[in-house]
């Protein structure tokens, strides 16, 4: 939109993201490879396929004018929140009330100060699955962010589809 928000990365070569794998009760996020559907893979498999797409398809719509780096957190800090996946695959819902409710719940000392945004991701599951199928990005205000907010990405089940990653870390960043 414009004006762009102060805090975009408009007219930047770069940004960083960090990828923050959520893990529920009923659907965790999986680095053991299981059976979904013809495949027989991992949520962490699918995810490395897919970054080195998205960082490819950035420079491409860019002309090779802007790289963005994907970090993704080591598995020993992933979030395993003890509890069923709370997200709505309706459109129009507004999931990130619960993406605060549980970093109030669980990482309320989490700082988001290093990068320019954070993408909550959670398992593939299995299609049709409740929850499932959500994709949004916002800006949150939180005490745990230096500037009172940070920029998020909220991927519930598909991310393994680089159009969607762009889409919504074009609305994040």
């Amino acid at each position: 939109g414009f004006p762009r928000p102060t805090q975009s990365v408009s007219g930047k070569k770069s940004a960083k993201a960090l990828v923050i794998p959520l893990s529920f009760t009923d659907l965790p996020f999986r680095k053991e490879k299981y059976q979904r559907a013809q495949l027989f893979t991992s949520d962490l498999d699918m995810l490395t396929e897919t970054i080195p797409l998205v960082k490819e398809s950035y420079k491409k719509l860019s002309a090779g004018r802007f790289d963005i780096s994907i970090d993704v957190l080591p598995e020993s800090d992933w979030w395993v929140i003890n509890s069923e996946i709370p997200f709505s695959s309706t459109w129009g819902v507004d999931n990130f009330w619960k993406v605060k409710e549980i970093i109030d719940k669980y990482k309320n000392d989490y700082k988001f100060d290093s990068y320019d945004t954070y993408i909550f991701i959670t398992g593939n599951g299995v299609t049709g699955q409740q929850g499932l199928g959500a994709g949004q990005a916002a800006r949150l205000t939180s005490k745990n962010a230096k500037s009172g907010s940070f920029n998020t990405v909220l991927m519930a089940g598909g991310y393994n589809n680089t159009t969607l990653w762009v889409h919504e870390l074009g609305h994040a960043l």
